[in-house]
């Protein structure tokens, strides 16, 4: 019997049903597929930001825009039950940012730090962003291949409520092809000769004591630090006596001081704001300043003793400001040829050999070459 023209219409309708719900399972199970392979790719990154708002607006739209997920957070800890993030930019001062960095297998690894040089005031963060990446990729992290055009929306944080600032910056002012360097992962800018040095200031007091029965000493300290690089560090270090130990004999009395002045170079052992710690090893001369008084039948003279030394010393401190810091060190050392002090050839009293002392200094930076600010 022949189909009529009604039975014919439902079964084309049916077949058009069905074949319209086999194409929207499969557009669903695509989408899909495409937001979880892009979650996969989304890399995040939290800028620890300890009160530079305009800087920390700066990494946070380059960062978005390179496709990273981007957080803000006031401190370097991760609460519990949140995964930490792969990377983290935390800014030590408006021009020093430093790096900490997390290895897909869970590694930590150090980035380094980075500073501002001359040129690149307006692009700062742009290089930081892209030395990120090239670390990130060095550690075998799968980023984006290209920039997102559309930053991602910045996650809740704890220090920072959701915030217009890691907004883009206006297409305007973003160059529109920029100029990437290549970036060694094993240097950061801050160990280059254009990186900015800074020459500290220092004058504090020590407590010093030298074998040979000279008792313990109160010095005045005054120091000076040169620092090219965040690594490595010039110093000049001068002990001034406050006060002279009294020497008695059957032969008469002499009053003796002892100064010191050492220079020697120094490793950066930690530098976490507000945090540093350094290792110094160096050499210079010591002045043993005698003044004497003879008793009947004996006659006295004042004299000036010297030595050699050689000292090794360690040190940390807080930074109490940008520019000012409070450092605590102790060292110890060594002199030769060994001032002796004698009553009618009899030997009361030497310096060292080996000598040693604590002391505590506030310190001052000046800050040296094209980006020195007032």
């Amino acid at each position: 019997m022949p189909k009529t023209p009604a039975v014919c219409w439902n079964a084309c309708r049916r077949r058009a049903e069905r074949a319209l719900g086999a194409w929207r399972a499969a557009v669903c199970l695509s989408v899909a597929l495409t937001s979880e392979a892009a979650a996969a790719d989304t890399v995040q990154v939290a800028i620890v930001d300890p009160g530079d708002a305009a800087l920390g607006r700066q990494l946070g739209a380059e960062a978005s825009y390179a496709g990273f997920s981007v957080t803000r957070a006031a401190e370097t800890a991760t609460r519990a039950g949140e995964p930490p993030p792969a990377a983290r930019i935390v800014i030590l001062s408006s021009d020093r940012v430093e790096l900490e960095l997390l290895g897909p297998d869970g590694s930590t690894r150090a980035g380094g730090e980075l500073a501002r040089v001359p040129g690149d005031e307006n692009a700062f963060a742009l290089r930081v962003v892209e030395h990120l990446r090239a670390r990130l990729v060095d550690l075998g992290w799968s980023l984006p291949s290209e920039p997102s055009s559309t930053p991602a929306q910045p996650e809740s944080s704890a220090a920072a409520a959701p915030d217009p600032i890691l907004a883009p910056e206006p297409a305007s002012s973003r160059r529109a092809d920029p100029v990437i360097e290549d970036v060694d992962p094993a240097r950061t800018d801050s160990d280059t000769p254009d990186a900015p040095s800074r020459l500290w200031l220092g004058a504090g007091a020590a407590a010093s004591r030298a074998a040979g029965g000279l008792g313990l000493v109160p010095h005045a300290m005054l120091s000076a630090r040169f620092e090219p690089t965040s690594r490595w560090g010039l110093s000049l270090d001068a002990f001034v006596p406050l006060a002279a130990g009294e020497i008695e004999g059957g032969e008469g009395s002499a009053r003796s001081s002892w100064y010191a002045l050492i220079a020697g170079v120094e490793l950066s052992l930690l530098r976490r704001a507000p945090w540093f710690a350094s290792l110094g090893i160096g050499g210079g001369v010591l002045m043993l300043d005698v003044s004497a008084e003879g008793r009947a039948g004996f006659s006295a003279r004042d004299d000036r003793l010297y030595a050699g030394a050689a000292q090794l010393g360690l040190s940390a401190g807080w930074h109490l400001a940008e520019r000012l810091r409070l450092r605590a060190d102790a060292h110890t050392g060594l002199s030769g040829p060994r001032p002796v002090l004698r009553f009618d050839g009899r030997e009361v009293a030497s310096l060292g050999r080996w000598y040693g002392g604590i002391g505590l200094t506030l310190e001052g930076a000046l800050q040296l070459g094209a980006e020195a600010t007032p």
